[in-house]
């Protein structure tokens, strides 16, 4: 029975998400550098056939390096999208994180290697 509940709360947490003072489990994957990454605005997807609020979403985008797929906690792979009036079909490999970036600063420090003397 104690497993079925927290299954049930696992897969609640997953699908709600964690209040943003509590994740402090560390980053899955490599951190990019602030260098690399910027803000970009998305449209959340409707499902087909439904009418919704079409707000738009501040995210921030990385440059990611393709076919790594263990991603920071809380982003997702995507490719670059392409503003232009002519596009290219190649991918240009980025993460699509949260509007505070791809790792908090208890992400980083966990995920970070402990110096040595």
């Amino acid at each position: 029975m104690f497993r079925f509940l927290v299954l049930i709360a696992t897969a609640a947490m997953a699908v709600l998400g964690a209040p943003q003072s509590r994740i402090t489990r560390p980053a899955v994957g490599k951190c990019p550098s602030p260098a690399d990454c910027y803000q970009d605005f998305v449209m959340p997807k409707c499902p087909e056939g439904e009418l919704c609020a079409q707000v738009m979403k501040e995210v921030v985008a990385c440059k990611w390096q393709c076919g790594d797929t263990i991603v920071p906690y809380g982003c997702k792979q995507r490719c670059k999208p392409c503003h232009a009036q002519v596009c290219t079909d190649i991918c240009e490999c980025e993460i699509e994180c949260s509007a505070d970036g791809p790792c908090t600063a208890a992400q980083t420090a966990a995920s970070s290697p402990t110096p040595t003397n």
